[in-house]
C-alpha cells in the first residue's frame, strides 16, 4: 500500500488466484483510486485475457427491507444464495439485499464492461444501504462471485464513505463463515 502511495508504483495488473474473501481484502489494500487492471483466468478456452465474447452481463439489485440494523448483501454472479443460507448466520431479523447477475454461471464474466458494470452496481448499493440504514449497520456479505469481482467489490468500499463490512465464506459442510472484516480504522 506505502509503494502505491508514494508513487513507487504506477501501475498494477492483477491475476487472482486466491479463496474469495482474501481477494476482497487485496482490493481493499489496492483501493480504486490506484490505477489496476483486474483480469479473470478464463477456463473456456483458458487464458488470463478478457475473451470479449459471450452474452453481455446485467445486474441488478433488490433492495432489503427498511429497518433491521442487521444488513446482508448477497453478491449473486456465478449462482443464487437462499436467504435461508444467510438467516441461519444471521438471524431472522435481517435486512436481505441481493445483487444479482444474468446470466448466473461460472466463467460469466467475459468482458472489462462487464466489470465496469459490477463496480457501479455496487459502489451505488453500498451508497444505497448507507442512506437506508445508517454508517452504523452491521453490513455482512455473503459473496458467490469471480475472482475479478472479489478483487473490484474490495476496491470499491471506501473506508469514510461505508460502512464497516464482515465477509463470509462458504465452508465445505459449514455453511457461511465469517472470515475477516473492513473497519474503516483498519
Amino acid at each position: 500500500r506505502g509503494r502505491l502511495e508514494s508513487g513507487d508504483i504506477r501501475h498494477l495488473s492483477i491475476f487472482g488466484l486466491a479463496p474469495i474473501p482474501l481477494l476482497m481484502e487485496l482490493g481493499r489494500l489496492v483501493s480504486d483510486i490506484s490505477d489496476v487492471d483486474v483480469y479473470e483466468r478464463h477456463r473456456e478456452p483458458p487464458q488470463w485475457k478478457w475473451p470479449e465474447d459471450g452474452p453481455e452481463v446485467n445486474f441488478s439489485r433488490t433492495k432489503g427491507q427498511i429497518g433491521p440494523k442487521k444488513v446482508a448483501l448477497k453478491l449473486s454472479v456465478t449462482s443464487q444464495i437462499a436467504d435461508e443460507r444467510v438467516t441461519d448466520v444471521m438471524g431472522e431479523d435481517v435486512s436481505i439485499w441481493d445483487i444479482s447477475s444474468d446470466p448466473q454461471a461460472h466463467g460469466v464474466i467475459r468482458r472489462k464492461s462487464d466489470l465496469s458494470r459490477y463496480r457501479s452496481i455496487v459502489r451505488a448499493t453500498l451508497d444505497e444501504i448507507k442512506n437506508t440504514h445508517g454508517m452504523d449497520v452491521t453490513l455482512s456479505v455473503f459473496p458467490a462471485v469471480p475472482v475479478s469481482c472479489a478483487v473490484e467489490f474490495g476496491r470499491v468500499w471506501q473506508p469514510k464513505v461505508h460502512p464497516s463490512i464482515e465477509i463470509f465464506d462458504q465452508g465445505r459442510g459449514q455453511g457461511f463463515t465469517h472470515r475477516l472484516a473492513f473497519d474503516p480504522l483498519s
